[in-house]
C-alpha cells in the first residue's frame, strides 16, 4: 500500500514531524512517503483569492500527491 504521512504542522521543532516519522517506522511493509509541509505553502482557502488568481501551485501538487496514495497518515498533535 502507498502511504502519504505529513505532520500538520509547519514548525521545524515539531512534535507533530517527530511523531509522523516515528509512526512511518511502524508500517514496514508498506510503501511510505513523507512530505514536509513546508513544501506546499499556500494561503487557507479563499473563493474569491481562487476566482481571482486559479488554484494555487502548490495546493495542486498537495492534491497530486494526495491523489496518488493508498492512504493518508496525518499526525496533529495539541
Amino acid at each position: 500500500m502507498k502511504v502519504l504521512a505529513f505532520a500538520a504542522s509547519n514548525s521545524r521543532k515539531s512534535i507533530n514531524k517527530d511523531l509522523i516519522r516515528y509512526a512511518s517506522t511502524r508500517l514496514p511493509d508498506n510503501d511510505v512517503e513523507i512530505i514536509d509541509s513546508n513544501d506546499y505553502e499556500m494561503p487557507i482557502y479563499n473563493s474569491d483569492l481562487e476566482e481571482a488568481h486559479g488554484i494555487p501551485e502548490a495546493a495542486s501538487r498537495f492534491l497530486d500527491k494526495i491523489s496518488e496514495a493508498d492512504a493518508l497518515l496525518i499526525v496533529s498533535v495539541r
